[in-house]
């Protein structure tokens, strides 16, 4: 047993080995006992398209593959979620899994995770806005008899006071967290179609630094180079993809009493995201060229744009009326010739401002990142 595991609780169960992250199920010997393990941590907090591209291993990876309506859908919220979790540093490259999680035969057989199995429970007060609550059971993987009782991570996070955004449609969320030493996270949530299924959603989290001066030199934790603002982006920036599995919150209890097994969550997770475990390594290495300009996309020259797996963009550059402050436009392509985006707008005191449009266009041909 690992040092690291700090909670043990005895239950009877059957074990399974799997081949974690090509979800191959081979079943083993009956074990008479299983350990359960979890980690408590408490922070502050309609038209059919399909197109593909090449990853960078040359592996054919599908990037439309749903009935898109005519509007992005409405982003699925409260409830339980399973999906898949990434971390990329702020030139948009993949930050590993930490080695200590990874079993030394995955490591050896090369087939180290690019990304972990989260479970998301979610609850709010009547308005939503006046209490939130969210708590994560972060999966660590597992192989052999380990796979029957997985190692969790359990965090918690709370906002309160009008921190939460949403357009008009519902289609896209904003959440602002204000963070210990002048930080601020920034999370945008999109509604994605899966196989017609609207119980999709993808997360983007942004943390931002207030800073005097551009102190920040580590490759993990450099900023964004902007010349003039004062908030500047830091790593880690995180996606999830996941599903809705459930409109009632389990607070996050799954992991409780005999703890999470390898079935289970491969049954919760269905088969788009059971096959998504490399999406953190598909990146369109184009940049998005809007059809038309607007008032939004005039100055687009005077933003950097980050390219990041699941079609998310990023694109940055400091405040006009106030060089204190950050302009952010997350963008999410749900169809290959248009795009759902965001604009935030972080002033100087940390007040992010919202306002979302939808952009027809595409990936700009004869470009790399």
């Amino acid at each position: 047993m690992k040092s690291t595991r700090t909670l043990a609780i005895l239950s009877g169960s059957t074990c399974f080995a799997r081949h974690s992250f090509g979800y191959f199920l081979q079943y083993c010997n009956p074990s008479p006992l299983s350990l359960s393990r979890v980690r408590v941590v408490t922070q502050p907090s309609s038209r059919c398209c399909s197109a593909f591209l090449t990853s960078s291993n040359k592996e054919r990876v599908e990037l439309y593959s749903s009935k898109v309506m005519d509007f992005p859908i409405k982003v699925p919220s409260g409830g339980d979620f399973i999906g898949l979790s990434a971390t990329f540093d702020t030139a948009g490259n993949l930050i590993p899994v930490p080695e200590y999680l990874i079993p030394e035969s995955l490591v050896e057989w090369g087939q180290a995770p690019t990304c972990l199995e989260v479970i998301t429970s979610e609850t709010s007060g009547p308005d939503e806005e006046s209490y939130w609550n969210r708590q994560v059971l972060t999966i660590y993987p597992e192989t052999g008899c380990a796979i029957d009782n997985l190692e969790v991570k359990k965090t918690q996070e709370q906002v309160e006071d009008c921190r939460i955004w949403k357009n008009a449609e519902e289609t896209v969320r904003v959440l602002s967290v204000a963070l210990p030493n002048h930080r601020q996270r920034i999370e945008v949530s999109f509604g994605a179609t899966v196989d017609e299924a609207k119980d999709h959603r993808v997360r983007v989290g942004i943390n931002l630094q207030h800073v005097s001066d551009a102190k920040l030199v580590s490759d993990r934790d450099a900023p964004l180079p902007t010349s003039r603002s004062s908030w500047l982006v830091v790593a880690p920036i995180q996606i999830i993809r996941e599903r809705q599995l459930d409109k009632s919150s389990s607070e996050g209890t799954r992991a409780d009493g005999g703890g999470l097994d390898g079935r289970s969550v491969s049954t919760w997770l269905g088969d788009n995201l059971k096959h998504s475990y490399k999406f953190a390594e598909q990146i369109v290495e184009t940049p998005w060229k809007p059809l038309t300009v607007n008032v939004e996309t005039a100055e687009d020259e005077q933003f950097s744009e980050l390219l990041l797996p699941a079609n998310i963009t990023i694109s940055y550059t400091s405040t006009v009326s106030n060089e204190d402050g950050l302009i952010l436009r997350i963008g999410h392509v749900f169809e290959e010739t248009r795009r759902h985006v965001v604009k935030v707008a972080v002033e100087a005191d940390g007040i992010a401002i919202s306002k979302t449009w939808v952009e027809e266009g595409s990936y700009e041909k004869g470009k790399t990142r």
